[in-house]
């Protein structure tokens, strides 16, 4: 959930190998290349697609008119914007170092970098209730950190871990086929159409990078909703991650 943003996150909590972490990269990208026109494509299928979900007529208006009333602020930033969000960055992240080493680490997912995520996870999400939401630039600017983040993170990967892709690549597609099944599971049972079932399958597994672009495919009124359910997936990405870290140690121990 929420991309790969949250990957790069978790990997550097789970001090991932380079070798892993290149594997990971290499499935992710496989993945997205094959699952993107699935979701684009989709939009073909829709008439069909909402009769069997039994969509009401009204649903797609419904949340056309709910986008519509999303506000977004985007008024250029100024100077004292730039200086709020360095001033709340940089103290967020002091503030996580200096509690993480203090907290018990319960190896090998619950570490003192696993507790600085979380940390600056909850503070980042906590200050999504407060007036810090409202700075100018904020948006743009955190997407702009973590692609610079993702990138880095792709940098230090190693391919020397190359022979083990095929069964890797195989354990991705295996995941996002469970991912589509549940989608159509969910689309099914709560009559989801299938515009909002696409751009939610995006939102979790590409986040606010690939949200907006499915959904301006399908409905372009409904891109304000596709960023909101991408920032969901990267509020949660972290915290259910690093949960299925520890259930797979639990599973292989």
């Amino acid at each position: 959930i929420g991309g790969t943003g949250n990957m790069a996150a978790v990997a550097g909590a789970l001090d991932t190998s380079p070798e892993q972490l290149g594997l990971a990269v290499l499935a992710d990208n496989l993945v997205y290349v094959v699952w993107l026109p699935i979701l684009l494509g989709s939009k073909a299928f829709a008439e069909r697609f909402n009769r069997w979900t039994k969509v009401s007529v009204n649903r797609v208006a419904d949340m056309e008119k709910a986008a519509m009333k999303l506000h977004r602020d985007d008024s250029p930033p100024e100077m004292r914007d730039y200086l709020f969000l360095a001033f709340i960055a940089f103290g967020v992240t002091w503030l996580a170092a200096w509690i993480a080493p203090l907290l018990p680490e319960f190896p090998p997912v619950l570490s003192t970098s696993t507790w600085n995520l979380l940390l600056v996870t909850t503070f980042a999400l906590a200050l999504s209730f407060t007036g810090a939401r409202n700075i100018a630039g904020s948006h743009n600017i955190a997407m702009a950190i973590i692609y610079i983040f993702v990138a880095s993170m792709g940098a230090r990967a190693s391919m020397e871990g190359l022979g083990q892709a095929p069964a890797f690549v195989l354990g991705a597609f295996i995941w996002i086929s469970i991912h589509g099944a549940f989608c159509l599971a969910g689309a099914w049972l709560f009559r989801v159409d299938v515009h909002s079932a696409a751009i939610a399958s995006a939102a979790n597994i590409g986040g606010a990078a690939s949200a907006p672009v499915v959904a301006a495919y399908h409905k372009q009124s409904l891109v304000p909703v596709a960023i909101l359910m991408a920032l969901i997936g990267y509020a949660i990405g972290n915290y259910l991650a690093l949960l299925t870290a520890r259930l797979a140690f639990w599973v292989s121990s």
